[in-house]
């Protein structure tokens, strides 16, 4: 993405690019709409631009350390990348510190995130980086690794050209099913029924994931009732 962004050339360098400490993706930005704006009291511009200032020295860059920890794979200018986001947005929420740890993960995730796609990006640039496994630990001993939305969703367009990748310089899988023979003639092969295994349990999504929607979610147990039914009849 960087290739061919609208960035000038001499901002091509991984090593200037490494002391980004955060990117966001423009497509996982909401649009801005008349309904989004507050119609209450709210801060004087110049008000809170006093407040932020007079925050400046303040740092909130260790108060994820009473419940989490980075891992030991994040490099030390990963680390610094991380402790700044999260500080700017403990600042923003939570100035008075009175956060959970539920609402503390989530910031940390979310600083993690940003910081592990600058990375990707480098990694895409100059093959000599060395990736990083970003995530985080609980003091219990969790380990909770943090991936983006299109990683997840998308992994073989994901790493595809980085070194090492899933999908890289892997060799094709055997092909499953019957092969013609010689004679170029192909068996019938009967399929046999499969019963379709429904899912049990809680399914999380994360905002802007795409391919979910209720005919994915329902429509197997919609046609599992169904076929109950039709037997019962029977």
């Amino acid at each position: 993405m960087l290739k061919h962004s609208e960035l000038p050339e001499s901002y091509h360098d991984s090593a200037y690019l490494d002391r980004l400490h955060f990117y966001i993706p423009g497509w996982e930005v909401d649009t801005i709409r008349g309904e989004i704006f507050s119609s209450g009291y709210g801060f004087v511009v110049d008000y809170i631009a006093e407040v932020l200032k007079s925050m400046r020295n303040r740092d909130y860059s260790y108060r994820y350390q009473r419940y989490f920890t980075l891992g030991s794979d994040i490099s030390t200018r990963d680390r610094d990348g991380i402790h700044k986001t999260f500080s700017g947005l403990m600042k923003l929420l939570y100035p008075h510190e009175q956060a959970s740890a539920e609402e503390i993960e989530e910031i940390l995730r979310f600083a993690i995130e940003g910081r592990k796609r600058v990375k990707d990006q480098i990694l895409r640039l100059d093959d000599t980086m060395v990736a990083v496994k970003f995530g985080y630990q609980s003091l219990a001993g969790e380990w909770t690794a943090v991936t983006t939305l299109d990683e997840d969703e998308y992994p073989g367009h994901y790493h595809r050209g980085r070194r090492g990748a899933a999908g890289e310089d892997e060799e094709p899988a055997d092909p499953v099913g019957p092969t013609p023979d010689a004679a170029g003639s192909e068996a019938a092969v009967v399929p046999v029924p499969v019963k379709e295994e429904l899912f049990q349990g809680q399914r999380d999504f994360v905002e802007n994931q795409r391919g979910i929607s209720f005919e994915t979610l329902l429509m197997p147990y919609l046609r599992a009732r169904l076929s109950s039914c039709r037997t019962c009849e029977a």
